[in-house]
């Protein structure tokens, strides 16, 4: 587990985004949300917290041949899905669970003779979107009693995205980010009066790409994820249902 260095976060910033300032407001907003405005990395330390991958051996299985995750203009679920187990929170405070995609290099790629190799510079960035858990906020304690699931969270390659969906370029490596956020006595986004917490996996980093390049990839998905069941008679019949390369 990499925990990021602490940083503020202004409130101008937060007003310019009008975020909800309260539990109602979060709850109402979070089923549909994604901030345009990158998160600032949380508290180094956290004494007692802790951030378990609950699917980590799956993650592991596509980070060693290099994970690829599909965005269409639609927007396309992540397989695997990041699953964390929290500790250690206090069990009456409430929280926010948050995630972000950062660019894991300043690199674009290209998928050639069965490997990734550098083609140049990254394009301009996109402005990062926040998604928020839709159970957001809760106390420590519900936190804690369950598998947290960032499921819903959709990927797109549409700049003029409105459906909350988070905007990547394809061909560049992206890193997930999961943020603790404690809600009590400040607002949510500001971070002025406290602090939150980042974490990141390894594993987790991946490809954008709008067609599986690999297909060793391909084949992982079909044999790990319940909802391509019906593709597992063979590749050949499955390059357009799951986006692989032709």
């Amino acid at each position: 587990i990499d925990v990021i260095n602490p940083y503020t976060r202004s409130t101008e910033l937060c007003e310019e985004m009008h975020c909800p300032t309260s539990s109602s407001q979060l709850q109402n907003f979070a089923f549909t949300t994604a901030y345009n405005s990158p998160l600032p990395c949380g508290q180094l330390r956290a004494e007692g917290l802790q951030v378990e991958l609950e699917n980590r051996e799956l993650w592991e299985k596509f980070h060693e041949i290099g994970t690829e995750m599909i965005i269409t203009k639609n927007g396309r679920r992540m397989f695997p899905v990041i699953r964390v187990n929290i500790s250690g929170l206090n069990p009456k405070e409430e929280y926010v669970l948050a995630m972000d995609l950062v660019p894991a290099d300043e690199n674009r790629y290209k998928y050639h003779n069965t490997e990734w190799a550098i083609t140049g510079k990254a394009e301009n960035l996109i402005p990062s979107r926040i998604f928020i858990h839709p159970d957001s906020p809760g106390t420590g304690s519900q936190w804690m009693r369950q598998v947290i699931s960032f499921q819903k969270l959709k990927l797109t390659n549409n700049h003029n995205d409105q459906a909350g969906h988070v905007i990547l370029n394809s061909m560049h490596k992206y890193q997930p980010r999961i943020h603790i956020i404690p809600t009590k006595d400040y607002n949510v986004f500001s971070m002025k009066k406290g602090t939150f917490y980042t974490y990141q996996f390894q594993e987790t980093t991946f490809m954008a790409v709008t067609a599986y390049q690999n297909p060793r990839i391909t084949q992982l998905k079909i044999e790990n994820n319940p909802f391509a069941k019906g593709f597992r008679g063979g590749c050949n019949s499955t390059s357009h249902h799951l986006g692989l390369k032709r």
